[in-house]
Formats: C-alpha cells, sequence, structure tokens
C-alpha cells in the first residue's frame, strides 16, 4: 500500500484505517503501537514524501549526522572520544551532529530519521542489537566506524587490522626475537581476531618460529575483569618469552601489570600492542611499541564516505562501504 505524494499525516491515517492521533504517536517513535500497525504506517509516510520542516533554514546546504555508539562490552569509552574529538574538529559549515542514545530502539530512531532530525548515522559497535535496528538501517544510509559483525552474521573487517597483525610479526623479527609469540584471545571485535589472523599468516609465510599463548578461553576477554584477565596472564610461561604481539592496549597494560606483580626482577620482552589510547598506555615503562590504526582518521573517513552516499541517489545509498586506513608505527622505548 502507498499514498499519494504530498499528503498529510491525518490523510496517511485514513488511508491506514488508523486515528490520525495513533499515527502522530507512530512517527513520534511510539512502541505501544503494534508492530504491523507501525510498519504499515511507515511505508505509507516515506511513499506520501511528506517533508517537515527542519529545525534549521532550508537554504542551509550542511547535513546533519547522528552518532550512535552502541552498548556492547567492547565499546571503550577512551577509544570513542578520539572518534568524536575528531568529528569535533569538522568546520560546522558543513555539517551538524546529533549524538544519540546508546540505548535507542529502532522504532525511535526511524521515527526521528522522518522526522528529518539527521540526514544519515554513523556507527560504532561491534553488532546491531537487534532485528527492529536493523530493519531501520536498512533505510537509512550509514557508515560503520570500526569492524562488526552484520545483520547475516558475518564479521565485516575494517581495513588495516589484518595488515597490522602483519607488522607487529615483522617488527619482532627486526629486532632479532628468536621466538615470536603473540597473546591468543576471544574477542567480540573481529577486527582484533583479524590482527591476530594477520600476525599467523606472516609468520607462516616467512617460516617463522612462532607460538600463541592462549590466555581466556572461549568467552570474549571484553566480558572478564582486570583481576580476571591478571590471573590468566600470570599462568603464562613468560620468562622464555623474547617478543610478543598483544592485539589491544587494555591487554598490554594488564600485561605489564602482571610482569610487576608476578616476578619484580623479570625482564621486559619487547612489546608491539595495537592503538595508543594514553589512558591505557601512557604510565608504562619501558613504553611498548604500538600500531595505531588512527581512531580519528577513521571517523573523518567515515564521515567523508557518509556525505558521498548522501549525495548518491535513493536507491544506492544503502550499498556497503569500506573504511580504509594504512596503519602506522609508533616506536617504544628501551631501558
Amino acid at each position: 500500500m502507498t499514498a499519494p505524494k504530498g499528503m498529510n499525516i491525518r490523510e496517511v491515517a485514513r488511508i491506514a484505517g488508523i486515528s490520525p492521533a495513533t499515527a502522530s504517536r507512530i512517527i513520534n517513535g511510539s512502541d505501544v503501537v503494534k508492530a504491523e500497525t507501525r510498519e504499515k504506517i511507515l511505508k505509507l509516510w516515506e511513499s506520501a514524501d511528506i517533508t517537515l520542516p527542519r529545525p534549521r533554514p532550508h537554504k542551509e546546504k550542511r547535513h546533519t549526522a547522528g552518532i550512535v555508539f552502541f552498548q556492547d562490552a567492547g565499546i571503550y569509552p577512551e577509544a570513542m572520544s578520539a572518534k568524536l574529538l575528531a568529528l569535533a574538529d569538522v568546520p560546522t559549515a558543513q555539517w551538524r551532529f546529533v549524538l544519540l542514545s546508546s540505548s535507542i530502539t529502532g522504532s525511535e530512531l526511524m521515527a526521528r530519521y522522518l522526522r528529518q532530525e539527521f540526514d544519515g548515522l554513523l556507527l560504532a559497535g561491534h553488532a546491531v542489537p537487534n532485528a527492529s535496528f536493523q530493519k531501520a538501517l536498512d533505510r537509512i544510509a550509514h557508515v560503520w566506524m570500526n569492524s562488526h559483525v552484520n545483520a547475516e552474521g558475518e564479521n565485516v573487517i575494517m581495513y588495516g587490522n589484518e595488515l597490522a597483525g602483519r607488522m607487529a610479526a615483522r617488527y619482532l623479527l627486526d629486532h632479532a626475537c628468536p621466538l615470536l609469540s603473540c597473546m591468543r584471545v576471544e574477542s567480540m571485535n573481529p577486527g582484533i581476531l583479524s590482527r591476530l589472523d594477520g600476525f599467523r599468516f606472516e609468520c607462516f609465510f616467512r617460516r617463522l618460529r612462532w607460538q600463541e599463548l592462549p590466555i581466556n578461553g572461549d568467552l570474549p576477554f571484553e566480558k572478564r575483569s582486570d583481576a580476571d584477565l591478571e590471573e590468566r596472564m600470570s599462568r603464562l610461561p613468560l620468562e622464555k618469552v623474547a617478543g610478543i604481539f598483544i592485539p589491544e592496549e587494555r591487554l598490554t597494560a594488564l600485561f605489564y601489570r602482571t610482569l610487576a606483580k608476578r616476578a619484580p626482577g623479570i625482564a621486559v620482552p619487547l612489546v608491539i600492542s595495537c592503538n595508543s589510547t594514553p589512558e591505557y598506555l601512557a604510565g608504562i615503562y619501558p613504553r611498548p611499541a604500538t600500531i595505531d590504526l588512527g581512531a580519528g582518521e577513521v571517523a573523518k573517513i567515515a564521515l567523508r564516505e557518509l556525505a558521498r552516499k548522501l549525495s548518491e541517489k535513493k536507491e544506492q545509498v544503502m550499498a556497503h562501504v569500506d573504511v580504509m586506513i594504512s596503519p602506522s608505527l609508533i616506536e617504544g622505548e628501551t631501558k
């Protein structure tokens, strides 16, 4: 069922066979109405192409991007702040930003989009929370700012993660480590798993001597406490580790704590980590080498991709876009 273009909400409600008050509640994000009725009204609303007044002058050309950080254990505020700071540098004449609640429902998201509160979305998290939210995303131009699991359960890996793992293996090789080690973890973030895959590939490709040091079984490390992870790291044969790749910065900080508590006199192995969030690594000595995946730069590239999507024809807007960035090595310290 469709509605002629240019109709108002009262006429759309009449076609759907409901009251204008009920139609208004749906458009304003209410979940009280039956899902079937809500879906019918939203489709009619879109087909009628009803234009609501924007909260800014019509002559203004800038877009509005909604930002959603999903509520999952793998998203750290410290990492997200780098993305927000990068977006804060974007000229206000080009973009306006709306930070949406991390617990926003799919129906509320769609309602706010239809009210033209934003033109597209920037997303951060490792999976869409539910089918209702995915249904809204199917209609809204959006770009992810990190690796994630899509609606079909497939890993969507941001370019650069596998390369980071390969760079880590080459770094340890260049520093003459006789046995290359990597800390193996299960993670909610498919990008971290890709970094480990890259490390393994480089070792196999170059026929290097290497070993994996598993620490957390089948449960993602993001769901384990610091104390639990430290206890598991304390069981590792660290005395024989000359150089190690740790694929995430929180794990790196906990690794240094484990070394200090376990045996104060033990030599600190050569460590290379991923990302360099100051909240985790600022107080560590000797500071490990890190591979920076450029969280801030990723946010800016994602914004450019969103602008490109919004400039395309409507039927092309939902096409998947990869955000690509090359990781860079930041040298560490030596005692």
